[in-house]
């Protein structure tokens, strides 16, 4: 197997060495980085791509300040702990940190020790469906962010419906999601593209971060986003264990592809699951479906969207 030992000091380099909009949020991600202890599991692998993520960190810091401050808060899915961190350093004044992955419980107790939070911060390993209401009394904001390669891909809406009704009174953030898509001629892709398989259906699962070379052109960026048409919008707020939701359709054209990606909102705050730059640990899926399919046809099951020309 691969060695997958990340060093947080090369982290920390590629940190300081990354090209940030905002001089702050350079400074809060490289202490983080150099903060957080090595990272050898497998498993993990995604931290990393979460913390250069400099648009996920935007996104973020400009939503802790405004509603974690003074609360006691419960985060789902702590992983190694840097969202709780950033709630603590954002005026929280205690967070239940859970976390169901045995691997990833010594790094986040390492990473709040290192960053002089343990005493604010009470992790608990377990799922927030194992969770019982006297464990989180007094909770008023939930943290999370367990969005994978798709927002369905860690049981986001399961976790948190449970967590919802164990706390209906709370803030959710970020608030929700939605899902999108947007049909664009195929001719507009560069040559060296290649869509997705012209299978009659796929799960969205497929989704991942594009290549360096299969990044989506910036001069199409806002055209994609301009015709992006929602299919599913879900808030935590009302959010409940998911069944099959209803299905949406839509009519390709023989020459078009779909770009699926997914946006997560909080009040006025927003963040693309893409963009025009390698950046967005997250991802989009681009499919080309099969030649003379009149439409296609969105479910959602609990655990996954699948697409299916017809």
């Amino acid at each position: 197997m691969e060695d997958a030992r990340i060093k947080l000091e090369q982290l920390a380099y590629l940190a300081s060495n990354t090209t940030w909009t905002d001089a702050l949020e350079k400074a809060w991600i490289t202490s983080l980085a150099k903060a957080l202890p090595n990272i050898t599991d497998r498993s993990l692998e995604y931290i990393p791509a979460m913390l250069l993520d400099h648009h996920r960190t935007k996104f973020y810091q400009e939503i802790l300040p405004k509603t974690v401050h003074n609360k006691k808060v419960l985060e789902i899915g702590t992983g190694a702990g840097a969202l709780a961190v950033a709630a603590i350093k954002n005026g929280a004044k205690h967070v239940i940190a859970l976390e169901c992955n045995p691997n990833a419980i010594p790094i986040a107790k390492q990473t709040f020790q290192r960053n002089g939070v343990s005493e604010k911060v009470t992790l608990l390993e377990k799922s927030s469906l194992d969770l019982k209401q006297e464990e989180i009394e007094g909770c008023e904001v939930v943290i999370h962010d367990l969005f994978g390669r798709d927002p369905f891909g860690e049981l986001a809406c399961e976790l948190l419906a449970h967590a919802r009704s164990l706390l209906p009174r709370a803030r959710f953030v970020p608030e929700g999601f939605i899902l999108k898509v947007s049909m664009i001629s195929r001719l507009l892709l560069p040559s060296q593209f290649h869509p997705l398989p012209n299978n009659d259906q796929i799960d969205l699962s497929a989704l991942e971060r594009a290549r360096k070379d299969q990044l989506i052109p910036a001069v199409l960026t806002d055209t994609i986003w301009n015709k992006g048409i929602d299919i599913f919008n879900i808030h935590f707020k009302d959010c409940k264990p998911l069944q099959t939701l209803e299905e949406s359709i839509i009519g390709p054209s023989t020459d078009q592809v779909a770009v699926v990606w997914f946006e997560i909102f909080d009040g006025d705050n927003h963040l693309k699951s893409w963009g025009p730059d390698s950046a967005n640990h997250w991802g989009q899926l681009i499919w080309l479906p099969p030649t003379g399919a009149r439409q296609i046809k969105f479910t959602q099951s609990p655990t996954c969207l699948r697409l299916k020309a017809i």
